[in-house]
This record gives structure tokens, sequence and C-alpha cells, in this order.
């Protein structure tokens, strides 16, 4: 290991930081996240990309943690005309959610928001934080994966909370 890989290791156990380049897959970061959960789980994210949350192995990671108890809010985005519109998008694209939804519907909460959410993050417990930078949807982006920022993950759990209780945001139940 080079010089300066050793300081970056070093200053990301320091400070519990690690960032995610572009093109980097955010995926290993977030199932770690997911699976030291105990309390709560709150996501904002674009389109809740199929890519990620129905062709590799974070629906399992997510179904694990509601089997812990763990609870699980998402807020998202689908292109459509209306709810209805957004909602078929959603159970066409996201079966896998959508089935931890009927299964867990006291543990996973769904939002559908109609305007595509501008920031993306996910807060563990109040604790654990993954940040991605502004971005276009589908596009890459830089992140940064974060631990023992509890003043920061309250803030943005409060944000989540106000955001999904907003006009343009509803919940979405799945029969």
């Amino acid at each position: 290991m080079s010089v300066i890989g050793s300081l970056l290791r070093r200053i990301e156990n320091h400070y519990g930081e690690k960032w995610i380049g572009k093109g980097e897959s955010s995926l290993p970061y977030i199932e770690k996240m997911v699976n030291v959960a105990l309390k709560r789980v709150v996501m904002i994210t674009g389109e809740l990309d199929p890519q990620l949350y129905e062709f590799t192995s974070l629906p399992q990671t997510i179904e694990n943690g509601l089997k812990r108890g763990v609870e699980f809010g998402i807020v998202f985005h689908k292109d459509g005309a209306n709810f209805q519109e957004a909602k078929q998008r959603f159970l066409f694209e996201n079966k896998k959610i959508a089935a931890l939804a009927r299964s867990y519907p006291n543990l996973l909460h769904l939002y559908w928001r109609s305007k595509r959410p501008e920031s993306h993050y996910l807060v563990v417990d109040s604790d654990a934080l993954f940040l991605e930078e502004s971005h276009k949807p589908y596009r890459p982006r830089r992140a940064i994966a974060k631990s023992h920022s509890i003043h920061l993950g309250k803030k943005l759990e409060e944000r989540f909370d106000e955001l999904k209780c907003r006009r343009d945001c509803q919940s979405l139940k799945v029969d």
C-alpha cells in the first residue's frame, strides 16, 4: 500500500468516512450499513433504480433487516402523470420491494414524491449516513459513507419526516 493510501485509510478509520468515487458501486456500503441497523433506516432516493433495488442482493439485505424488526422508510420518485401511473410503474419495475412491502406493511413504508428529490441519502439509526452528490437520473455520482454522525443523522431524519408529510408526497401502499 502506498503512503497516500495508508494515510487515507487512517483518515477513514479516524473520522469514520469513506468516499465513493463516480462509477464505483454503492451497494457494498449501503448493504454494510443496513446490516448493522437496529431500529430505523430512512432513504431518500431518486427513481428507486431497479439496477440497485431489484437486480442486486439489496432486497434480500432489506428483508433481513425487516426480519430483525428494523423499520424502513423510503421516499422515491417515478415519472408518471399522476400517483396511480407512478404506482403501476413502481409495481412493474420494483417487484421485490413491492413484495417486501406486502409482507411487512408495518415495517416498510413507501412514499412517492411527484417531484424528484434533490438530495439522496440513507440514514441508519440516526448515526450512519450515506450521502450522494446531486446528480441526474441513472448517472454516476460520488458519495460518502460516514459513521458516528448522530447530529447530522438526526437532522436528515427530521428532513425525511418533513418530506414524507408534504403535499407532493403520498404514502404508497401495496395491496
